[in-house]
């Protein structure tokens, strides 16, 4: 059964609907409604599905909350980056949702398109709306193989996007950084010019990784694709500096404190002219040509 009354305290509507399922399994939960007539559209969508899960013409309905929260919990896979931004993009894209869209089978293929075109419209990239769109396409992947429901993503395509822009540092501007740099984390920057790993790669490297024998270090990059990278004179000298034998899971990296860090952490040591954050990639360590670009 579902109800709608208001709740003169928050100066809401809300409705309440609870259902028992000829499995015994119940359905029960609540929503809030700033305005009557969306509560009263929404009280008929939920009287509706009501219906029909009790005369068992379909499958149990699969709250959206419920999917998102075991969504949430595939995604753990991920890495932790991978999942904050997974996670944080999901939310964006709920907020913006109709609010009678409560369970899974009530996303649409219009609502993401429109998600996406209001997006587009605001000024964001292209780049950033495909994010977006990777994001969804991911939870509706997931809950159509997972509940056996239709998938609405399937047809939306995305979108062009423009070449990234790369801004190249010269030896002079490589000399800057490093002056500017605290004496602390010259290594550092060094080490990144000479090995071409990303901020997170540099941050997460640990002794087990590191082959002093083969001169190389093995690296869990970006997709969590593995790759040797060797390591020259340079990186071999700060790494015999540092070398810690005791500790073979430690990072390479520490901060002052000796405690690890993060991308975060290395953008606040390693700066130019206090405003700009640089992080520098080798591009080419085969050829002996070195290239600095930002990160």
């Amino acid at each position: 059964m579902a109800s709608m009354a208001w709740h003169n305290d928050v100066k809401r509507w809300r409705i309440f609907w609870h259902v028992t399922l000829t499995d015994g399994k119940v359905i029960k939960g609540s929503k809030s409604f700033k305005r009557k007539s969306d509560a009263e559209k929404f009280l008929i969508h939920i009287e509706k599905n009501i219906v029909r899960l009790k005369n068992d013409r379909q499958e149990r309905e699969i709250p959206l909350t419920e999917a998102v929260a075991e969504w949430k919990q595939f995604i753990r896979g991920f890495t932790e980056r991978s999942q904050h931004f997974y996670i944080s993009g999901m939310r964006v894209f709920l907020r913006f949702l109709p609010k009678d869209v409560v369970f899974v089978t009530d996303i649409k293929q219009r609502h993401i398109q429109k998600f996406l075109n209001r997006m587009i419209a605001a000024g964001r990239k292209n780049k950033t709306a495909n994010n977006y769109m990777t994001i969804i396409k991911s939870f509706c992947r997931y809950a159509s193989e997972n509940y056996n429901v239709p998938n609405p993503s399937t047809s939306i395509k995305k979108l062009k996007e423009d070449p990234p822009k790369v801004n190249f540092l010269s030896k002079t501007q490589y000399k800057l950084l490093l002056k500017n740099a605290d004496s602390f984390v010259r290594p550092w920057v060094r080490f990144i010019a000479a090995t071409g790993l990303r901020a997170s790669e540099f941050t997460s490297l640990k002794w087990r990784d590191v082959d002093f024998k083969a001169r190389t270090i093995t690296i869990i990059g970006k997709g969590r694709k593995q790759r040797t990278v060797g390591l020259n004179a340079t990186a071999m000298d700060i790494l015999n500096n540092l070398r810690d034998s005791n500790h073979s899971n430690t990072c390479v990296f520490l901060s002052k404190a000796r405690k690890p860090i993060n991308r975060y952490t290395l953008h606040h040591y390693v700066r130019v002219d206090a405003f700009e954050y640089v992080i520098l990639l080798f591009s080419s360590i085969s050829t002996g040509e070195t290239h600095f670009t930002y990160f």
